[in-house]
């Protein structure tokens, strides 16, 4: 028989974890699973040994080698911590923004496909990122096909860490339409995963077309 109001007590308390807390790094599926076998603080699962874990139904190696990944960075000096990734909020209007996270190592160019995609639009025409916020200026990131002498280079080869935090740009998408993107760099953040996620999503996107 499961005991819920003791299993509502470990979600609780998980609930309550730092900002810094290992669950942070796990899918919530999973979290919950290792919470449920009474790994439930970070020092549980310091203390736990692998065999320990993967014991847990549900737990396999990839979700482990996270945890000990996670584990590894978190001892850690807070100065010697390396963060992977971006959250970068994106408005199209007042009031209609978005927010992904993506990887550092992505290319501009991965992240007007994020863009896009974020805002339901179809990624058919060309694209552009002046960094200066200045449209048509040569501080700008184009594609290889339209890649310029004046600029910056290009967007499909260009990374992300280039950017640092607080940075504000601007993504230019349909050089007919001109669709003006205002992209700031909220933060950064550690995360095991490649993957690309939308985390807010505020105001109803415009139509395309």
């Amino acid at each position: 028989m499961v005991d819920f109001k003791e299993m509502e007590e470990k979600l609780a308390l998980a609930a309550g974890r730092s900002a810094e807390h290992i669950y942070k790094y796990l899918p919530i599926d999973k979290a919950r699973l290792l919470i449920l076998a009474d790994f439930v603080t970070e020092e549980d699962l310091r203390k736990a040994s692998r065999k320990d874990l993967l014991a847990v139904r549900g737990i396999g190696p990839k979700t482990v080698d996270t945890i000990e990944m996670v584990l590894d960075h978190l001892a850690l000096p807070e100065a010697e911590r390396v963060s992977n990734q971006w959250i970068i909020r994106i408005t199209v209007e007042k009031g209609i923004y978005r927010e992904i996270q993506i990887p550092k190592m992505q290319s501009f160019a991965e992240l007007a496909d994020a863009i896009l995609w974020a805002f339901d639009f179809d990624n058919d025409h060309a694209h552009a990122f002046f960094m200066d916020g200045v449209p048509w200026s040569d501080q700008v990131y184009y594609p290889g096909y339209l890649e310029e002498e004046r600029s910056l280079g290009n967007s499909e080869e260009v990374t992300l860490d280039k950017l640092s935090s607080g940075q504000r740009f601007l993504f230019v998408f349909d050089f007919g339409e001109e669709w003006h993107f205002d992209c700031q760099v909220i933060r950064d953040c550690l995360w095991m995963s490649r993957d690309i996620f939308l985390c807010e999503s505020v105001g109803e996107a415009p139509a395309q077309y």
